[in-house]
């Protein structure tokens, strides 16, 4: 008795490259540009080097912030509806804000927001920042 599996769906997932994974890599090395992963409660999970080094903070000290703490006030309402917005609708959005360092100097960013899909609905959303 000979037993058949089509194992096509598994090499194509093994063999072919991530063209996501390489993208958030060159993103990295380009230096100029820094990503937030924000969780369903819109706190930083993670951060990366750009993003700490723009905010004079580091990991530990943004890990748990509610990224609404990070934009001056006048600036709130709008960044926080915008974030709702992607997350209610999926819909990713470009942005313009500031952010306030720990030095309380006001930096100008744009970037875009995207939700964070998962298998079992929205595990939050990732910004990308740059200087404006």
């Amino acid at each position: 008795t000979l037993l058949f599996h089509d194992i096509t769906e598994d090499v194509n997932a093994n063999r072919l490259a991530d063209p996501k994974a390489a993208t958030v890599a060159a993103l990295a090395a380009c230096g100029q540009v820094g990503t937030l992963k924000l969780n369903v409660r819109r706190q930083i999970e993670a951060v990366d080097d750009w993003f700490q080094a723009l905010l004079g903070l580091s990991t530990a000290r943004l890990t748990g912030v509610d990224v609404d703490d990070l934009v001056p006030r006048g600036e709130r309402v709008a960044f926080s509806s915008q974030l709702d917005a992607v997350i209610t609708s999926r819909v990713p959005s470009a942005f313009d804000t500031s952010f306030l360092t720990n030095s309380g100097e006001i930096v100008p960013v744009r970037g875009g927001i995207a939700e964070l899909s998962g298998a079992y609905g929205s595990e939050g959303a990732i910004i990308v920042a740059a200087r404006a």
